[in-house]
């Protein structure tokens, strides 16, 4: 039995870690963020589909050594992953010939939605650099579970 959604509001929180970090250097605040959101497909009939983003964000002070420990947790985990999805598609931004923000997206066969996304980005403004994982993902019969093994029945 399928039940539509009648609610248009979508979910959403934040908060701040205090004492979890699953990184190998220490950042000075570590949040996260939950939100539910739409997303409308490429294809003919521009349908469109519901997915959750969870996203883990470490920040730290602009300075050489913050930026080598994230640059460097980030290549970790692009090791680590790259290898266990389809494909995945690189970008990097730059400020004249300093590299600012780069990331990684990965693929399963077949989907346009990354499931899984690293980056790290300068944030000039406030002169910390953010190093972040997202996640996302739908809900189908109560389990979360990616959005490319979801299939309408």
């Amino acid at each position: 039995m399928i039940r539509k959604k009648t609610d248009t509001s979508f979910y959403k929180f934040s908060g701040t870690y205090k004492t979890y970090n699953p990184f190998f250097f220490k950042p000075k605040r570590l949040q996260i963020l939950l939100e539910e959101t739409q997303v409308e497909y490429d294809d003919s009939l521009n349908t469109k589909d519901t997915v959750f983003i969870y996203q883990l964000q470490a920040y730290d002070d602009d300075n050489d050594k913050s930026l080598k420990e994230i640059k460097k947790e980030f290549e970790k985990i692009h090791r680590q992953n790259n290898k266990k999805f389809y494909d995945s598609k690189s970008d990097e931004e730059k400020d004249g010939v300093e590299i600012t923000a780069a990331g990684h997206d990965y693929f399963v066969a077949m989907h346009w939605l990354s499931p899984l996304s690293i980056a790290w980005a300068k944030i000039i403004s406030r002169h910390e650099i953010v190093l972040a994982l997202t996640l996302r993902f739908k809900i189908s019969a109560n389990e979360a579970v990616l959005p490319a093994v979801v299939f309408t029945q």
